[in-house]
């Protein structure tokens, strides 16, 4: 092809015009995967505009950094804890309440709140065990695996009287703490004999945490507490005709009130983690 002046045009002209072309669609093509391939392509429901692998695949709950001890995060004695109650004992490592939703990772427990006009008042185990007799011999027969006393041990003696044949909510005090619900936490239990001293200290505004000191008759009975006996699930070894009662006005732990028949007061309490 002549050029204006009858010429053809020199090999040079044309090879930068080529390489000129090229240069623009490397570009273009340069500029189209910056927009449509570096971004993953991700399915999405036309119907919501939510990512489908977000309706598929399961979303953890992030505990806040600043989270309360009610939400979640790190608690104290004092704090309010997920039940609605009051964290009564910090434990310095994890613990385990067979029966609890925290297993064999608690470090906390809560006592639920006062109830209005006070704790009710509950005999150890119901009257009316079959075969045990009548009346108050009823009430003395053992209940197999609640004898334990420690930490962590409250549900599992719990969940035993529970299932001791005749107990009920009405009338035994196991019972009426694993059937207690509040806050959507169910997972209650009467204390055991180490659990109960622990409220009984922060009932009496005492230093908890340590297990060997016991809970005594100085400083101020917190409102929402009563000076009188109140029911642990531990049964006393070798008498399991007799339960473990402690006064949070004295602090007296047992063989005073603590024949099964007595009635006591209840307070029900819960371990989390």
């Amino acid at each position: 092809m002549l050029n204006a002046e009858g010429r053809r045009p020199s090999l040079d002209l044309a090879s930068r015009n080529s390489k000129t072309r090229r240069g623009r669609f490397a570009a273009c093509v340069l500029l189209l995967s910056s927009v449509f391939v570096v971004s993953p392509i991700i399915p999405v429901d036309l119907r919501s505009d939510v990512p489908i692998l977000s309706q598929v695949l399961p979303q953890a709950e992030p505990v806040k950094a600043n989270a309360t001890c009610a939400q979640g995060g790190a608690c104290v004695v004092g704090d309010t804890g997920p039940g609605g109650g009051k964290v009564f004992y910090v434990s310095a490592t994890n613990f385990t309440s067979t029966g609890s939703d925290c297993n064999t990772a608690c470090k906390y427990l809560e006592a639920s709140p006062a109830p209005v006009g006070g704790d009710v008042q509950r005999t150890w185990a119901t009257d009316n065990d079959p075969g045990a007799g009548t009346g108050n011999q009823a009430a003395t027969v053992p209940a197999p695996g609640a004898t334990a006393q420690g930490i962590g041990s409250g549900m599992a003696n719990t969940i035993a009287i529970k299932n001791q044949t005749g107990n009920v909510a009405a009338t035994s005090a196991a019972v009426y703490a694993f059937d207690y619900e509040n806050n959507s936490k169910t997972d209650w239990h009467l204390p055991s004999k180490n659990e109960l001293n622990e409220l009984c200290k922060y009932a009496r505004t005492q230093t908890t945490g340590n297990t060997a000191a016991q809970c005594a008759d100085t400083d101020t009975l917190r409102v929402g507490f009563w000076s009188a006996y109140y029911w642990s699930s531990s049964e006393i070894v070798p008498f399991l005709s007799l339960a473990w009662p402690q006064h949070f006005g004295s602090g007296i732990q047992g063989f005073a009130d603590d024949q099964k028949e007595k009635t006591n007061k209840v307070r029900p309490v819960r371990a989390f983690g």
